[in-house]
């Protein structure tokens, strides 16, 4: 009977373990490059890239519809201020899409310069590119200022992706995880420690 208890607290460490630094393991240009490249698509397509200088990274990608309503592709480990996340597909409403196309004429993205003079050694990069009708049009900063529309698109996205992939799903999923990991590492030392003295 302690062999099975062993075997099966070895095993819930090991789905737990998984469970754990699966999700968050480093991001970097991975989760950018691994995305098809949208300069060449048919019809109406936006990404944002962002990602820090030690790594963390997300990718989100909007795919406009003929009825109205947008595909909106999430790849990567990390949001910023909200925690891990996993790669994810969701549907944006007629509603939802129309308040992202409002915020390319709000910011009059298609006019935006493509670099500016600004650099730096530590913060994060973004990226944001579109394609309509065959037009593509790429904007690239480093740590946009509030002055710079970059900066409210930046934004959106990162509200956007906290809406769509709620953090609390994951933050439990971790949470238990970990509470069956610490579970599983006392169950195995009490096992193994109980084998020995007897």
């Amino acid at each position: 009977m302690k062999r099975i208890l062993l075997v099966l607290f070895i095993c819930l460490l090991l789905i737990s373990f998984v469970t754990l630094f699966l999700p968050v393991r480093p991001g970097n240009l991975n989760t950018y490059i691994s995305e098809f490249a949208i300069y060449n698509s048919p019809g109406q397509v936006y990404r944002f890239s962002w990602w820090e200088t030690f790594g963390l990274s997300f990718t989100v990608r909007i795919q406009i519809n003929d009825n109205g309503t947008a595909d909106l592709f999430f790849r990567g480990e990390f949001l910023p201020h909200r925690g891990p996340l996993r790669s994810g597909r969701r549907r944006l409403n007629e509603i939802e899409t129309l308040d992202f196309l409002h915020l390319l004429d709000e910011t009059d993205f298609w006019s935006l310069p493509t670099e500016i003079d600004r650099i730096g050694v530590d913060g994060h990069r973004v990226i944001f590119e579109g394609i309509e009708d065959g037009t593509y049009h790429i904007v690239n900063r480093w740590v946009p200022t509030s002055d710079d529309p970059v900066s409210e698109i930046r934004q959106f996205f990162f509200d956007l992706a906290g809406q769509q992939f709620p953090v609390s799903r994951t933050l439990i999923r971790l949470t238990v995880a970990f509470a069956v990991s610490i579970v599983s590492m006392l169950g195995i030392v009490k096992l193994v420690g109980s084998r020995r003295s007897a």
